[in-house]
């Protein structure tokens, strides 16, 4: 083996994830585009899905999604927990990870209030409250 061959396979590397990354940000804003109009379908597609192989890693598709919702906030669109929740657990069971929505309530003066939010594996990685108490079927 030469000196150079190590570089070359970094190289390779990083060149592969740039390309996955690449394929990921017009994945996101579609995804966003129809979670926010038919999210009743996104969410039975997310249901029947599983997770697929290994493809990036967690963080880079949270920042991903971050920089799309970041761009619907300063365009005025505020999606509601469920929208950005769809998208991100979609995204993330699409790239291999274990993503499942949580609903949640919490009770203040008499009202109750609902959140979405995603986690992996147990581990709240979007959109979690604090209060929250998550909602569970038995």
């Amino acid at each position: 083996m030469r000196d150079g061959d190590w570089l070359r396979d970094v190289w390779k590397i990083k060149v592969k994830r740039w390309g996955a990354a690449a394929r990921l940000y017009p994945l996101c804003g579609v995804s966003l585009a129809r979670a926010a109009l038919f999210p009743g379908r996104e969410l039975k597609r997310l249901a029947g899905g599983r997770a697929g192989d290994r493809g990036l890693e967690e963080k880079v598709v949270l920042r991903c999604a971050g920089r799309w919702f970041g761009l619907a906030e300063r365009l005025g669109w505020h999606p509601s927990c469920l929208v950005r929740s769809l998208v991100l657990a979609g995204l993330l069971r699409r790239e291999g990870h274990d993503a499942r929505l949580v609903f949640g309530v919490r009770g203040d003066d008499g009202k109750m209030t609902g959140h979405c939010w995603v986690s992996v594996e147990g581990r709240v990685v979007a959109g979690g409250l604090p209060g929250f108490e998550e909602l569970q079927y038995e």
